[in-house]
C-alpha cells in the first residue's frame, strides 16, 4: 500500500516542473484572496478524500478504527510534506525516507 502511495507522489517530486500532489498542497498553504476561498475548500476536500480512502483501506486490512484514521492523516501529511521537500531539494530522498517509515508503521498497524 505504501509503495503505491509514494510511487505516485514521487512521479514528479524531484523534478522542478513536474507535479502530482503539489497543486493541492500549494493551494492549501497559500493565504487566499476572498474570491479564491473555493480553491482552499477544494484542497481540504481532496485531503479529506485521501484520508478517507486510506483509512478505509487500513480498516479492510485489519487496522483498528482510531489507528486507521490517525495513520491515514499521518500518511497524507507525511507524503505531502515530503513531496514539498523533494521539490525544494530536487532530490527524491525525503519521500523515500518517509515511505520506509510509513511502511513499517502501516505494516505494524495491519498485522496486530
Amino acid at each position: 500500500m505504501t509503495r503505491n502511495i509514494t510511487h505516485h507522489a514521487g512521479d514528479g517530486a524531484s523534478r522542478p516542473h513536474a507535479s502530482v500532489s503539489a497543486p493541492v498542497l500549494a493551494v492549501a498553504v497559500e493565504e487566499p484572496a476572498d474570491d479564491q476561498r473555493d480553491a482552499v475548500d477544494a484542497a481540504a476536500e481532496v485531503f479529506t478524500a485521501w484520508e478517507t480512502l486510506l483509512a478505509e483501506a487500513l480498516r479492510r486490512h485489519g487496522a483498528a478504527e482510531p489507528d486507521a484514521v490517525r495513520l491515514a492523516t499521518l500518511t497524507v501529511a507525511a507524503v505531502e510534506g515530503s513531496v514539498a521537500m523533494c521539490r525544494a531539494k530536487r532530490d527524491i530522498r525525503p519521500l523515500d525516507d518517509v515511505a520506509a517509515c510509513l511502511e513499517a508503521l502501516l505494516t505494524a498497524a495491519v498485522t496486530r
